[in-house]
């Protein structure tokens, strides 16, 4: 399985399962998106739907957004979750996610 879209620096990722908590997601997102034994990085936008099921994630450049993605590809949300669909995850233009975001 592989990331869709074109690579870019902003990612959508669906199929998050509640319960869990948002800033664990972020935390994690911040983590994964980090090279091996370095600190977080930043997350430059962040937006999730009201009932927390897909968001979208600008990070600091593709490389930073290629790591997170890969990450995230397949596995399910929150970990401990051993239900439920899978994550989609895709690559997509920011402004593209600022205008769906709205």
């Amino acid at each position: 399985y592989s990331v869709q879209g074109q690579l870019s620096d902003t990612v959508y990722i669906a199929n998050f399962q509640r319960p869990y908590s948002l800033l664990q997601l972020r935390d994690h997102l911040a983590k994964v998106g980090a090279e091996p034994g370095a600190a977080p990085v930043a997350l430059k936008f962040f937006w999730i739907s009201t009932l927390r099921d897909r968001c979208y994630v600008r990070f600091e450049n593709k490389e930073v957004a290629r790591r997170a993605a890969k990450a995230m590809l397949r596995t399910r949300w929150p970990p401990e979750s051993t239900t439920g669909a899978r994550l989609y995850v895709s690559y997509i233009d920011y402004w593209e996610a600022l205008e769906r975001s709205e």
